[in-house]
Order: C-alpha cells, then structure tokens, then sequence
C-alpha cells in the first residue's frame, strides 16, 4: 500500500520508513505539511497518511481538514503523530477528521497494530465502494426496463447492466 510520511523529526521519519518499508509498503516521505498535502491532492493519493501534528508549514490537523473537505477524492486513512496528550487536543484532531493518533515516540510494534486496523478500514471502504457500483449499474439496468428503453435478455448479468436482447 501506497503511505505518506509528514514529519519534520529526521530519526522519527526514518523509524517510520524503516517499519513500513520491512512490512513491504510503497513509502512516501514529506518533511512539511505543504509537501504533505501537495502529495495528498495528486491525482492518486496515499491512500494512507501518517501525519505528524506540530510541523513546519501547515499541521496534521490542517491537513486532515482539507482532506475532508474534498468528498470527492478517494477516502485516505489519516493516523495522527502527537506528543499531546490532552483530551481537548485529541477531540480537535478527530473533529477534523483524524482516523486515530499515535503517541511519540513512536512505538513499532503499536505502529504496526494501528497500520494493521487503518488497511482494514480501508479494505472495507474499497468493498463498499464496488459494491455501490455494481447497485448503481443494477438501478440503472432496472430504470431503463421500466422506461421501456431495455429488454431483458434472460441473463442476469446482462439485464443488471442494462443490456437489452
């Protein structure tokens, strides 16, 4: 899987690469939260993002707010670095739209559980997401039955997708 990497910390960056490289991950790395959204808007994004909060340029919560505003991109996993640990700072960061958080240092084998849980999610949203698709050509297959424009063709898969006799 395709992860970015926003941290500003140059050992912290370098556990980071190191973990997700040996779990054979395609790995992208930014040293601010400008390179880190430039890479996060690209026409196909991490789908993964493993943000540091305090950084130089725009911060991990920012760019979690400007990813959400953006619906129609595909859904991107957002694990927050932090070494706050305040309750008001872990709402501001999920109310922006943050996935989890990490607490620094950074753990492994912790690093390694939470990786785990985000590709779950995001395994799941990629089944939903065909599966919304494979409905909509169904609707659409059924929609032109019964305006008259299709003919069922006594194949399933052809009547789901609108295919006439």
């Amino acid at each position: 899987m395709r992860i970015l990497i926003a941290e500003d910390e140059p050992l912290q960056r370098l556990l980071l690469e190191t973990v997700l490289t040996e779990l054979g991950h395609e790995v992208i790395l930014t040293k601010n939260g400008d390179e880190a959204l430039s890479v996060l808007c690209r026409e196909e994004p991490a789908r993964l993002a493993i943000l540091d909060w305090m950084m130089p340029g725009i911060d991990g919560v920012q760019i979690c707010s400007r990813i959400r505003a953006q619906s129609t991109r595909p859904y991107v996993y957002i694990l927050l670095l932090t070494s706050r640990n305040q309750k008001r700072d872990l709402i501001e960061a999920f109310d922006a739209g943050v996935d989890d958080y990490l607490p620094k240092p950074v753990d492994p084998v912790e690093l390694k559980a939470r990786l785990r849980a985000g590709i779950r999610i995001l395994e799941l949203e990629d089944r939903l997401v065909a599966a919304n698709e494979t409905l909509r050509i169904q609707a659409t297959g059924y929609a032109r039955l019964i305006n008259g424009s299709a003919q069922p063709c006594g194949n399933s898969r052809c009547f789901a997708a609108g295919i006439g006799a």
